[in-house]
């Protein structure tokens, strides 16, 4: 499998937490609303343990995947981390010359059922050649569990009330 030489992966807030505080305290026993606080940021740090172990995502959200080069290789995959993968929202780079380009979405082949998700360079079409330096390349796309799978929301409750 391919990486790139470097590569950052940034992630926006999720629009609301898979589990809620009342869901934690229920299981917690905890009927003191006066702790939500304390019991919100178990639930946060739980679920920072479970994507951190998982490489997925909890809660929906957007991703940026920065990288340092595209594949020289036009037949090898990206694979996109913090799957499960919603959509692509764009793939950018700058060029050489310093340029800011997208990538032609009908050039790209798409892989979401699969986890992780991948793209590829399609018709045998080499990917653009991106600036030297830095992180040029960037592909956007929604990333994470919209509603969590019974064994991981489980995971999140046993570690948020050890």
């Amino acid at each position: 499998m391919w990486r790139p030489n470097r590569w950052s992966f940034e992630r926006g807030a999720a629009a609301a937490l898979p589990l809620t505080v009342a869901d934690l305290r229920a299981h917690a026993r905890i009927d003191e609303a006066s702790k939500d606080a304390l019991v919100e940021g178990y639930l946060r740090a739980a679920i920072e343990v479970v994507e951190t172990t998982t490489g997925r995502l909890m809660g929906q959200r957007a991703v940026t995947y920065r990288m340092s080069a595209f594949p020289a290789d036009r037949w090898v995959e990206i694979v996109l981390p913090g799957g499960p993968v919603g959509e692509i929202t764009g793939i950018g780079y700058a060029d050489p010359d310093g340029a800011d380009l997208t990538v032609d979405p009908a050039e790209v082949g798409v892989d979401l059922v699969s986890v992780p998700a991948r793209i590829w360079s399609v018709a045998g079409e080499p990917w653009p050649v991106a600036r030297s330096g830095g992180l040029p390349v960037a592909v956007g796309y929604t990333a994470g569990h919209d509603v969590l799978p019974p064994m991981l929301s489980q995971a999140i409750r046993m570690l948020a009330t050890e």
